[in-house]
């Protein structure tokens, strides 16, 4: 039986027999590929001339201890693509102490830069083969001497269901998911079990705890990566729960300040006082105030110092935003034709305009005209050879979100572009992937 993401993708609260869920690890090691590697690597981007300003225009571009059986279905992390170890094949059959044969004669003389990796599955093999002594070993072994390396991630993993004390194993799942090891195989896994195990607990039904919301959060946040379909979905759904207390009301959370209003001070003063920062946008979202709202001295409000980090799957016509390593909110987007392709690349946003007037065809189309498309926001991205004159905007065109039509802008529903433009600053990245 080989396991995969689809069946880590069913949640929590599903057991398996020791040895069969030992089996399902060893055997199903490889059947989760390279994808989080994949999503992780930096794709180039194209060549061209950029061409005059101003911006604001979506024209064509110019260019351990007894088993535990646990309360949650383990997953196996995926294989990093930098092809198969002696043994890897053994352990994918279910030959496990032929595995552990084949992985210790390669370890006495492996390259330290695939060490990790073999220790990774060395552990893995003992397992199957009925040791978890030895795997315990061999996976705090790999800790103590690679503790820096996205391999330990995979180990805490491991390792918090080689732990049958409840408080360790979390506190392994823990280690796992802190911001050394983001965006790795190990912290995906781990963040997802975790997040099901607290959700369950502490979320579902259950008053706000800031501390404990947080940790799911982040959990949550850390499982995303790789994550697709239903359960991507059910993720997203709990994250955009969390953040409607974490983020968007008054209370605390990572990045967050607690101002007190000054005579004279009104949300813009407030916004300016604070530098490029903060904007006024995020201060009243955050704080349930309209524009039309009044603050008074002495009342605290909720100022958030995140910076934003924005990525677009352009397969799956997605749009992600992070906030100082959180998931903040994610958004079916518009991209470029097959004419005018959105070109794959990590560009910085560098102009953003409310109500913006849209350059094309050496016209100067105001807000309002019918005649233009870019809807109620512009983030401008700085050119670069191969990609000028691109940018995130709204639409006056709702029903093209989710296909291919705009000359190589990224299109998003108003709503949902004016909520990203109250947080993404100026200097913002953004990685376009295929």
């Amino acid at each position: 039986m080989a396991l995969t993401w689809s069946d880590y993708g069913q949640g929590s609260g599903r057991r398996k027999s020791g040895g069969g869920l030992i089996a399902g690890l060893a055997l199903g090691v490889v059947a989760v590929t390279v994808i989080i590697w994949a999503l992780a690597s930096p794709k180039g981007d194209g060549e061209g001339s950029p061409p005059p300003p101003p911006v604001g225009s979506d024209a064509p571009p110019v260019g351990g201890g007894a088993e535990s059986t646990g309360a949650v279905e383990e997953v196996p992390p995926p294989v990093a693509p930098a092809g198969k170890i002696p043994g890897e094949e053994e352990l994918e059959d279910g030959r496990f102490s032929r595995a552990v044969s084949k992985l210790k004669a390669f370890l006495k003389e492996a390259p330290a830069g695939r060490e990790p990796r073999a220790l990774v599955l060395l552990g893995q093999a003992q397992r199957g083969a009925k040791d978890p002594k030895a795997a315990g070993e061999t996976f705090r072994g790999l800790l103590a001497k690679y503790e820096m390396r996205p391999e330990a991630a995979e180990a805490l993993y491991h390792l918090s269901f080689m732990e049958a004390d409840p408080e360790t194993s979390e506190a392994y799942l823990v280690r796992a998911i802190a911001p050394l090891y983001a965006r790795t195989p190990g912290a995906a896994l781990a963040g997802g079990v975790l997040g099901d195990r607290l959700w369950d607990q502490d979320v579902a039904g259950a008053a706000p705890n800031h501390k404990t919301w947080e940790l799911v959060r982040r959990a949550y946040t850390r499982a995303l990566l790789g994550l697709e379909g239903e359960r991507r979905q059910e993720v997203v759904t709990r994250l955009r729960r969390l953040n409607k207390y974490l983020v968007f009301s008054k209370a605390e959370c990572t990045g967050a300040e607690f101002y007190t209003v000054r005579p004279g001070d009104s949300v813009s003063v407030i916004a300016r006082r604070k530098g490029k920062a903060v904007t006024i946008g995020s201060i009243r979202r955050m704080n349930g105030l309209d524009k039309k709202a009044t603050i008074r001295p002495g009342e605290s409000l909720k100022i958030l110092h995140a910076p934003c980090f924005i990525e677009v799957n352009k397969g799956k016509y997605r749009l992600t935003a992070y906030l100082a390593d959180y998931f903040f909110g994610e958004y079916t987007i518009s991209l470029g034709s097959e004419e005018t392709p959105t070109p794959p690349g990590t560009y910085e946003i560098e102009k953003k305009d409310y109500e913006p007037i849209w350059y094309y065809k050496g016209a100067a189309i105001r807000y309002g005209d019918p005649r233009n498309i870019l809807g109620t926001r512009w983030m401008g991205f700085k050119n670069k050879p191969g990609a000028s004159r691109l940018g995130i905007h709204g639409t006056t065109e709702p029903k093209t979100i989710g296909t291919m039509v705009s000359h190589g802008c990224i299109r998003m529903l108003n709503q949902d572009v004016e909520e990203l433009c109250d947080f993404a600053l100026i200097g913002t990245l953004v990685e376009v992937r295929d």
